[in-house]
Order: structure tokens, then sequence, then C-alpha cells
């Protein structure tokens, strides 16, 4: 992971813990911690404040194929994870340990976010399935099929719009 300072176009930091490759990074809204995940089934979560240094990993029970997407909760105490294995994860990150799994996806989740409110999950998967998730039920409220292999997904921090990437 490399972490630059934009004012100087420098890379100021690289960060080394992961056996394979990085394909996903989010920063905590508060921008004190990191969270990575890569295609060696886990999820690193680094210390901004302590010189990015490697606080945890996210490994045990957890993703079967690679981690293909993260992303901190609203008040950054939780990760979403996306990955490979068809699975979306959350995570505690405070200490490191699975909290729930969402099952439904038949291929790879690409993408997961929260909506602005906190009380959803929203995954997508090259199954071209969107799927929004109840985080107090663990459960899935409503999916729909979009067109072509979708890659990613946000939403807007206030409405209802919902961005996806389409790899078609």
């Amino acid at each position: 992971i490399k972490i630059w300072d934009i004012s100087t176009e420098q890379c100021i930091k690289t960060l080394y813990g992961h056996r394979s490759g990085v394909t996903c990074v989010d920063v905590a809204h508060d921008g004190s911690k990191i969270v990575t995940g890569s295609a060696d089934k886990t999820l690193k979560l680094w210390n901004v404040k302590r010189n990015y240094s490697k606080v945890a990993t996210f490994a045990t029970n957890g993703h079967t194929n690679t981690v293909n997407s993260c992303k901190f909760n609203n008040t950054s105490t939780i990760v979403a994870s996306g990955g490979g294995d068809n699975v979306i994860i959350e995570w505690s990150a405070l200490n490191a340990k699975q909290l729930h799994k969402y099952e439904g996806h038949i291929e790879p989740v690409k993408g997961v976010t929260y909506s602005p409110n906190g009380k959803n999950i929203i995954s997508v998967s090259t199954d071209s399935i969107l799927t929004i998730w109840d985080n107090s039920l663990h459960s899935e409220i409503t999916s729909f099929a979009c067109s072509g292999r979708i890659t990613s997904v946000d939403c807007s921090k206030v409405g209802s719009n919902i961005a996806i990437g389409d790899g078609a």
C-alpha cells in the first residue's frame, strides 16, 4: 500500500503486510485508520496516527477467496468486505472479530458500501445483482438485476441515489 501526499505529489510511506496483491482500500471517516483487502483472502487494519502501523488482520473464518471490496461504516467501528467467495462479511474494527456473514450472491461480490443512515449494506456482484441488506436483521431487504457486469458501488450521502460501475 502506498501513501501519497497530494500537495507534494510524493509517496511518503509504503505499507507491507499482505502476502498477495492489494485489491481494495478504504480510509475511516475521521482519517485515523485505513483498511485494506487482498488476494491473500485477508483484510488488514492500519493506524494512521501511529505511523501507519498494522493493528490487526481480519482472517478468522473469513473469506475463502480474494477480498474485492472493503468499506468502513459511518462511525468507522465496523468494516464490510465483499469477496470472490460470493459473500459479504462484517467485521469489528475494534477487535477484528467477524460479526456477520451475508450470503445470497451467486458470483463474486465486487463492491460493498453502507447507506447514508448506516442501517443498510449495499452490495454488487458480477452476477449483475444489486442487493440491499438490513444491518440489524442481517438479512436481505431487496435485490434487483442491473445491466452489465457490475464492478463497484457507492451511494449518495444524501438522498436515495446509488451509483454502480459497469465493467461490461
